[in-house]
C-alpha cells in the first residue's frame, strides 16, 4: 500500500522502503502458508506519478501488478515542495 493512499497520521504503522520486505507469507486453503521470497521484485513505486512524489524514496508502493491493472489511477503523488532561499 502506497504512503499517497493513507494519512499520514498512519504512516507510523507502515513498512518504509529502506526497510524493505524480504519474503510474503500467504495463506494457502489448506492453511499452511507460501513463503514468496524477493518480494522486492513485485512490489514498489512502478508508476510514472510515483517519480514526481515527495516520499517516493521510503514509499513501500504496491504490487507492480495494480498498476499494471490500473495505472497511476492508484496514487496520488505529493507533491515536491521547493524550499526558497
Amino acid at each position: 500500500m502506497p504512503l499517497c493512499s493513507a494519512d499520514p497520521y498512519y504512516w507510523e504503522f507502515f513498512r518504509f522502503r529502506s526497510v524493505g520486505y524480504s519474503s510474503y507469507a500467504a495463506p494457502q486453503e489448506q492453511g499452511e502458508e507460501r513463503v514468496d521470497q524477493d518480494v522486492e521484485s513485485i512490489t514498489g513505486t512502478f508508476g510514472d506519478a510515483c517519480r514526481e512524489c515527495a516520499v517516493q524514496e521510503v514509499c513501500p508502493g504496491t504490487y507492480r501488478t495494480a498498476f499494471e491493472y490500473f495505472g497511476d489511477e492508484i496514487v496520488r503523488p505529493y507533491p515536491v515542495v521547493e524550499e526558497d532561499g
